[in-house]
């Protein structure tokens, strides 16, 4: 387990272990509280036209600890979605229904597949993100391996979410859209040197005002002239392990449990561990960020 619970801002976060496959209720498979609306030709901007409702919905029992993650989530409502790292340590099984979208292997230097292989471009003249594998390389141990898993047919971005476009927002009936901006600079400026070079990265938000109703616009959307996607978002979970717990799940007892979101305990098929079921990552993203006036906060 990380040891580290600060980096440069971000706020890194242990949700506790997850070495049993978690099982949620039924009806998270339809819940409507966390629509999002996307840049149908950049997906990986999360809600880069805003959300039905100026309140994000909570998504307790829908994923492992999911009450703990709701309350990082509001302490981070009129910040950067970006500004905490929750993680499960020991982390062994994606939630039932949750496959892979991308794998870090400290050891093995940077990862070439999934949502973790989004690199800083050394050429960007805007602060940016620092890319999820820039901050998990200075927060994991030596021995540890960090996995992402994402809802089966969902994508992974750089906004630590999972998601599915659901359809054109032309035929889904939304005309009005919600969406958090300011103007002006309210985010401090960090220069980083990295491996290949020096580049300048967002490190975190400094709002100059009482977080409020008034940073957040109800907008009328052109839905004709934009092509804007309706799409549903969940965290992704981020699983970090290291050897020795995979050699303790294979222990009898180990880990041959199915936890359900109402904690009852049920003999499993559950997967072998993760070096045994092997890698498949969903999706390759790019990312992109938007700094300046008029700068705009994806949950």
């Amino acid at each position: 387990m990380p040891t580290t619970t600060e980096y440069l801002g971000y706020t890194i976060t242990n949700l506790g272990p997850l070495t049993t496959t978690y099982t949620a209720p039924a009806e998270c498979s339809t819940a409507t509280e966390n629509i999002q609306f996307i840049q149908g030709d950049m997906p990986w901007i999360p809600g880069a036209w805003g959300y039905p409702s100026c309140v994000p919905g909570d998504y307790g029992k829908c994923i492992p600890s999911g009450d703990a993650y709701d309350k990082l989530a509001k302490e981070h409502y009129y910040t950067w979605q970006q500004e905490f790292f929750p993680y499960y340590s020991p982390g062994l099984v994606c939630p039932k229904g949750w496959t892979t979208a991308g794998e870090y292997a400290k050891s093995k230097g940077t990862p070439t597949k999934g949502m973790l292989t989004a690199q800083p471009d050394w050429n960007i003249t805007e602060p940016a993100f620092l890319p999820l594998t820039s901050v998990w390389t200075s927060v994991l141990e030596d021995s540890e391996t960090l996995v992402y898993c994402c809802p089966s047919g969902y994508t992974g971005d750089n906004y630590l979410n999972c998601h599915s476009i659901i359809g054109p927002i032309t035929e889904l009936g939304y005309t009005k859209g919600c969406i958090h901006t300011w103007d002006g600079k309210y985010y401090t400026d960090v220069t980083a040197t990295f491996e290949h070079g020096e580049s300048p990265y967002l490190s975190k938000v400094k709002i100059t005002a009482e977080p409020g109703t008034a940073y957040w616009t109800k907008t009328t959307l052109t839905v004709e002239e934009e092509n804007i996607d309706v799409a549903t978002k969940v965290p992704a979970v981020a699983l970090i392990y290291q050897s020795s717990d995979l050699e303790k799940a294979a222990l009898p007892g180990g880990s041959e449990k199915e936890t359900s979101s109402s904690s009852e305990s049920e003999k499993n098929a559950a997967a072998a561990p993760l070096s045994v079921r092997g890698i498949i990552p969903v999706v390759a993203v790019l990312v992109g960020m938007i700094a300046g006036a008029g700068v705009f906060v994806p949950w």
